[in-house]
């Protein structure tokens, strides 16, 4: 009797934790247990769209992509062609619990990597194969989510900040999707869903085909077909790591930015960490903002150093120059602040996009205090005046031949431009080649519209590349017409 109830006892306390991994275990055994001591080795072919710095928002950039994938259940190592501009082109990473040796497009050397983009790389392992994360679940001896529904067991764990989700179909005991919803500097929370499809058995070992990725909410989908599968004893040597191999510091932790007056009316802003400047424009009763690079942290910086040296002006006006990330991506803050947004037409529903995707994984001042969306919606020129002190925000657009929207800014009475990355003068001298249709856009819209101009300053980049920021309109014309 007495043992009927201690087998009682251990089948309640027991059934629960078993319930509680629903099938996790048995996924494990079908994908990553036959590896545990070797190594899965593919070809794959990608199709993969990015929007880079496009032409207009939302355009995308495609890119057709073969290479070949080393993985284990902790390490993935990959090895990727394409073609660039006709040149190919390859791109080399080695990933491992410990270290993230990576080799970029075009490069002979090792990139620095952080340690939030080591582990970030965990997660991003999911668009060759659910296999690091599977294993990731199953060691930490992951439990159901109660919303699991009659096809899918879910789990949740969080990695980096970001929310991992695991589907393991209930029939099949495979992976069938992971749901990844991290944070994006410039949009925000980002949803990002990835579909095995197509399994195989192979000896023992069960392996998708066809991966299908959903990225950025579902604004871009990707495809990946996966072929010539090989389980091999060993990891090849792809990459060699430094003596001291270390991470680099993250950009977080080492910000600058300083204020630098050239009239009483025009100001710089220099962002550091950036490579780039922000244009600050002060009026009898209210300031102007152009500008402001990548994310709402640089947005707050910008207007905390504004607010301590004109703490009693408002900014009535931020414009960016065009829709990249590098001018637009700080707007959030000033639309928390107030500020009228200048902007074309075109990048109007990109803007409100930006203004209304939720942030609740990295929170902004917008997030935590909602704030009307005002959007001055710029014609070709618009003056901005005080009665006093006049300058001029014109919008060249295609004219720049690089963007649809391309806003410059005008100074008449200092001769000035200040625009955001269409000159490309070396700082030392050195031959460039072909001079770039946006440098030519730049001169010949300056020459249309008949301003007077002597100097051109530039918002990026500063010193990074050994570019000129500051541009004599001689310069400009002698690099046209050479």
């Amino acid at each position: 009797m007495k043992y009927i109830i201690y087998l009682f006892i251990a089948l309640f306390v027991s059934t629960p934790s078993i319930y509680a991994q629903g099938n996790l275990n048995k996924s494990w055994t079908k994908q990553n247990r036959p590896i545990r001591n070797k190594v899965l080795t593919f070809s794959f072919t990608e199709s993969k769209n990015e929007l880079r710095h496009s032409y207009q928002p939302w355009d995308q950039t495609n890119y057709q992509i073969k290479g070949d994938v080393w993985i284990t259940p902790k390490s993935l190592y990959k090895k990727e062609n394409m073609s660039i501009n006709g040149k190919p082109v390859s791109s080399v990473l080695q990933y491992s619990q410990n270290t993230m040796l990576f080799s970029d497009y075009g490069s002979d050397t090792l990139s620095t990597v952080t340690e939030e983009e080591h582990h970030k790389q965990l997660y991003l392992s999911a668009r060759y194969t659910p296999t690091l994360l599977l294993e990731y679940f199953y060691n930490r001896k992951s439990r159901l989510e109660s919303n699991t529904d009659s096809i899918y067991n879910t789990y949740l764990e969080v990695i980096n900040e970001a929310r991992i989700r695991l589907f393991i179909n209930k029939a099949t005991d495979l992976v069938d999707k992971i749901d990844i919803l991290e944070n994006d500097d410039f949009f925000g929370n980002i949803n990002s869903t990835f579909e095995y499809r197509n399994y195989i058995n192979h000896q023992s070992l069960f392996i998708p085909t066809q991966i299908l990725m959903s990225k950025i909410n579902g604004k871009l989908q990707d495809s990946i077909f996966i072929t010539s599968f090989k389980i091999e004893n060993k990891l090849p040597v792809l990459l060699a790591a430094p003596l001291k191999y270390t991470f680099k510091e993250s950009l977080h932790d080492n910000t600058s930015i300083s204020l630098e007056k050239y009239n009483d009316h025009i100001y710089f802003l220099y962002l550091g960490h950036t490579d780039s400047k922000s244009l600050v424009v002060e009026f009898k009763d209210f300031l102007l903002v152009a500008e402001a690079p990548l994310n709402s942290r640089n947005g707050d910086m910008i207007i905390s150093e504004i607010k301590k040296n004109f703490p009693d002006k408002p900014i009535k006006f931020f414009v960016f120059g065009h829709h990249h990330p590098h001018y637009l991506g700080g707007v959030r803050p000033f639309i928390h602040e107030g500020a009228n947004i200048l902007s074309s037409m075109g990048d109007f529903d990109y803007l409100t996009y930006l203004a209304r995707n939720p942030r609740t994984l990295k929170p902004d001042s917008l997030e935590f205090d909602r704030k009307r969306l005002n959007v001055n919606i710029l014609g070709e020129n618009r003056t901005i005046t005080d009665n006093n002190y006049s300058m001029q925000v014109i919008n060249i657009g295609e004219d720049s031949h690089h963007t649809k929207d391309y806003i410059i800014f005008y100074f008449p009475k200092e001769k000035i431009i200040f625009e955001g990355d269409l000159v490309w003068i070396p700082n030392d001298g050195r031959a460039t080649g072909k001079v770039s249709s946006r440098q030519k856009g730049l001169y010949e819209a300056i020459q249309k519209l008949n301003l007077n101009v002597d100097t051109i300053f530039q918002s990026w980049p500063i010193k990074e590349f050994n570019y000129k920021s500051k541009i004599s309109f001689k310069e400009l014309e002698e690099s046209v017409k050479e």
